[in-house]
């Protein structure tokens, strides 16, 4: 999703990434968040706002590869779907220093809830909460030197044209 539509200095040629790619791409990604929200819901229907141990993780009471596989790969969609291609940021939601973020105070609800609510407690583990600080800086300081400018501006130019928002 970080590569842009024509060779940049982030983006070699044979690396470029043309509209309907990054369309199906994006596609793919709401496809498996939504699949991921109904196994949370078949499986744990009570782990939104659940103390209980038995729904503290993707795949039960026991951290797994699946949440060390997961939670940094949501981290970089925190950064990249809201700002680049206008998901909504309550979709990532964290409450940053144990308090409400103001930034997410006109937002709608998660249109994904249990997967919002996994993600939240996982950025309350220390290593899960490094891990997101470091990628998010890394993407905040790639932003800053334009890596996402060109996509930004696929997307503005192909509006109406593919689908960029989910849901």
């Amino acid at each position: 999703m970080y590569l842009g539509p024509h060779e940049t200095e982030f983006t070699p040629g044979h690396r470029v990434m043309d509209r309907p790619t990054r369309a199906a791409k994006l596609a793919e990604i709401w496809k498996q968040l939504a699949w991921l929200e109904s196994e949370l819901e078949a499986n744990r229907p009570s782990i939104q706002g659940s103390n209980s141990e038995n729904s503290r993780y993707l795949a039960g009471s026991e951290m797994t590869h699946a949440d060390m596989t997961w939670h940094p790969t949501c981290v970089f969609f925190e950064y990249m779907l809201p700002k680049v291609f206008g998901w909504p940021v309550s979709l990532f939601r964290v409450e940053e220093n144990g308090g409400s973020d103001d930034t997410l105070r006109d937002e709608p609800p998660s249109p994904l809830p249990l997967v919002t609510a996994w993600y939240a407690r996982c950025a309350e583990i220390p290593a899960f909460g490094d891990v997101r600080s470091t990628i998010l800086t890394h993407w905040r300081a790639m932003d800053t030197q334009g890596q996402f400018d060109p996509i930004r501006e696929e997307v503005r130019l192909s509006e109406g044209e593919f689908k960029w928002r989910y849901p």
